[in-house]
């Protein structure tokens, strides 16, 4: 039985040779979902321009990618790969965050940082921003990036304000899911860092309830319910994290299986 990496290599010889994408997998059916994402996107590589690929070109490519992938994807133009770090594609990994690199470019991945959503280069964005989490190989090098990525969505919030007065009610769901991902992570720490991590996504909780509440007071309207939610759940998070904190118990979250260390 041949290993998925030679797999691999079949495919794209098959592939390079004109033979049809769902011709190519019909060959191995068991593997076939995890190659057909890795043969889309080396075929979105090579069919880049040379050297630096043009943002469309691009963000058609991680699309039609994106059809493909094996996660339940939200309405809208964002554009996530969270099937990266799924148990199922330990190979995938490490051979398509290489090919995502090489297929964006430093320059693309640049040119992205500023991006908000719904605009072109907002998907490359969330792209090397996956990528980078899942070559972070120590937990607490995850747990750090969770908390810039919640960081970064804030940022987006606000810019996205600034820009033509719209609150993104997705963006603070997700701002909000990236902090508690961070701290999801606390168990895996080493013993001598878990208060010191704790503690940490307290002050960044704390940090941005009050950014929220300088922006309550300009929002009006049905999009002022968003920032008042956002408000209440870091009050209702930070309340119980501090509890937590002076029982010396430093759960994840309540009513975690992993509460009994300290």
């Amino acid at each position: 039985m041949n290993s998925i990496e030679e797999i691999l290599d079949l495919c794209l010889e098959e592939r390079r040779k004109g033979v049809p994408l769902n011709d190519v997998l019909a060959k191995y059916p068991g593997q076939a979902e995890e190659l057909r994402p890795l043969l889309l996107l080396a075929a979105g590589l090579e069919a880049a321009p040379k050297p630096e690929p043009r943002a469309n070109a691009v963000y058609n490519a991680l699309i039609e990618a994106g059809q493909y992938l094996p996660v339940k994807r939200s309405p809208g133009p964002r554009f996530r790969l969270d099937w990266l770090s799924l148990p199922q594609f330990t190979f995938t990994r490490a051979v398509a965050a290489v090919l995502i690199f090489a297929l964006l470019g430093w320059s693309a991945v640049g040119a992205s940082a500023g991006a908000l959503p719904g605009e072109l280069l907002y998907p490359v964005k969330l792209a090397a921003e996956q990528v980078t989490l899942v070559l972070a190989f120590k937990p607490e090098g995850k747990a750090e990036l969770r908390l810039t990525f919640s960081e970064q969505r804030m940022q987006e919030l606000l810019a996205r304000y600034r820009k033509d007065g719209t609150i993104d009610a997705e963006l603070i769901k997700e701002m909000l899911e990236e902090a508690k991902l961070a701290l999801d992570k606390i168990s895996a720490l080493p013993k001598e860092k878990q208060a010191l991590f704790y503690s940490k996504v307290l002050h960044f909780n704390d940090y941005q309830k009050d950014t929220l509440q300088s922006l309550q007071p300009h929002v009006a309207g049905a999009q002022r319910k968003y920032i008042d939610d956002a408000i209440e759940d870091c009050s209702s998070r930070g309340e119980w994290m501090r509890n937590m904190r002076e029982k010396g118990v430093y759960c994840p979250w309540e009513g975690s299986a992993d509460c009994d260390w300290r």
